[in-house]
């Protein structure tokens, strides 16, 4: 019975060593909110890391190769039990990509905790 238990213990220890898949260069989609699919303009985020904590760039995406937009875009941030929101003008170019931020960045001071921030595009013109 012991040496059954061994030898579960140890193909569970193997098959949980299984070796990471590097990201791929290319970028990703940010999940899609009712509020970024009727703008030209979109998010996503890509596998460059950025931030103290390894978080991802997110950019923002002009689908039209005609015209610039002025792109509103709201950051939603989160630190521990701290939260907020805040927003910003982006012109955004025609066929443009714009960096916008960071989904985490370092530890707030004194804290030692991440911010985790969530952006959306609310509005263009």
């Amino acid at each position: 019975m012991k040496k059954l238990f061994i030898a579960g213990i140890s193909m569970l220890a193997l098959f949980s060593l299984q070796p990471i898949q590097a990201r791929p260069n290319h970028p990703t989609p940010v999940k899609k909110t009712e509020s970024t699919r009727r703008f030209s303009n979109y998010l996503y985020t890509t596998s460059d890391r950025c931030g103290f904590w390894f978080g991802n760039s997110v950019r923002l995406k002009n689908n039209d190769a005609s015209r610039g937009y002025l792109v509103t875009i709201r950051a939603d941030w989160r630190s521990g039990i701290q939260s907020g929101s805040q927003q910003w003008v982006v012109y955004n170019y025609a066929g443009g990509d714009v960096y916008i931020g960071c989904t985490q960045n370092g530890p707030s001071p004194g804290a030692g905790i991440p911010t985790d921030w969530t952006f959306t595009v609310v509005g263009e013109q």
